[in-house]
């Protein structure tokens, strides 16, 4: 670069700091007015670096906050956890009572079936007896029926007889 553009660089940067900042003048002045840009440039760094701290705690916080949640919901899940399984452990035990009753009941029921069969072959041995002993007393009353006509018979035939055999005194004998 020239001089004179370096100048006139110079002289740009100078015109628009001294709108705002008036260098001319005695050295005092200028160091002063130095310091004011430099507090001003260290308030905002100071700005930016607190707004960084306050964010980044407010964020640290933030996820303590939410691990806190996540731990008060994972001791919920725990608890929830352990009363399922309690629970299906009570619901296991009553399965296996119940498994148990059912196989109590099917013995009993096979037991039953056996003692059912047992008493209707008895009730058929019986019954069969029972129908013997009635075709024998059928057999029995046709016989004493033949019997008591012939007897029936025979009373009629008897004063005959009798009448026959000794005559007149034989119709007082019957």
């Amino acid at each position: 670069m020239t001089e004179r553009s370096d100048r006139k660089a110079r002289g740009g940067i100078q015109d628009a700091l001294s709108a705002r900042f008036p260098f001319r003048g005695d050295i005092s002045r200028r160091i002063t007015a130095s310091m004011t840009l430099y507090a001003v440039c260290v308030i905002l760094l100071i700005g930016a670096v607190s707004y960084a701290c306050v964010d980044l705690l407010i964020r640290k916080n933030l996820r303590l906050s939410m691990e806190s949640s996540a731990r008060q919901q994972a001791v919920k899940l725990s608890t929830s956890l352990d009363s399922l399984q309690e629970g299906l452990s009570h619901l296991s035990r009553n399965s296996l009572l119940i498994n148990a009753m059912i196989d109590r009941v099917r013995s009993s029921r096979g037991d039953l079936e056996r003692r059912v069969e047992e008493r209707t072959a008895e009730l058929s041995v019986a019954n069969e007896e029972l129908l013997r002993l009635n075709l024998e007393k059928e057999m029995a009353i046709d016989r004493l029926r033949e019997a008591l006509d012939k007897i029936s018979t025979l009373r009629g035939l008897l004063p005959i007889c009798a009448k026959e055999l000794y005559g007149e005194y034989g119709e007082n004998l019957t």
